[in-house]
């Protein structure tokens, strides 16, 4: 499927939602005015098309346009039970972290979070 409609087609809602995928994926972004004149439909009807695409997981919906989906952020808590079971030293032994001479308060405050 090319990501141009022929001139004058209205193109169904299936084709948009591949077109739009297409683009983002070829330019890195697509903006609603754009894809509104080059597929001849209305900007709502874009950004409907915007909004399915993106409750969808397909795209991050963003003012004016959308981007490529970004990856999800994995959450603190998870993150931090990780770390631990990685068997980093800071959470074995928070003296282990301290630069040379003793820890900064930095090393302090932090090692005293990880074990709270």
């Amino acid at each position: 499927m090319k990501p141009e409609a022929e001139a004058g087609q209205i193109a169904l809602k299936e084709e948009r939602h591949q077109y739009i995928l297409e683009l983002l994926g070829s330019e890195g972004r697509v903006l609603a005015a754009d894809l509104s004149s080059r597929y001849r439909v209305s900007e709502d009807t874009i950004r409907r098309d915007l909004r399915e695409l993106a409750s969808s997981g397909k795209i991050q919906r963003v003012h004016g346009g959308a981007l490529p989906r970004r990856a999800e952020a994995v959450p603190f808590v998870s993150r931090q039970q990780i770390d631990m079971e990685s068997g980093d030293d800071c959470y074995q032994q928070p003296t282990a972290c301290a630069g040379v001479g003793g820890s900064s308060e930095v090393e302090r405050a932090d090692a005293r979070r990880k074990f709270s």
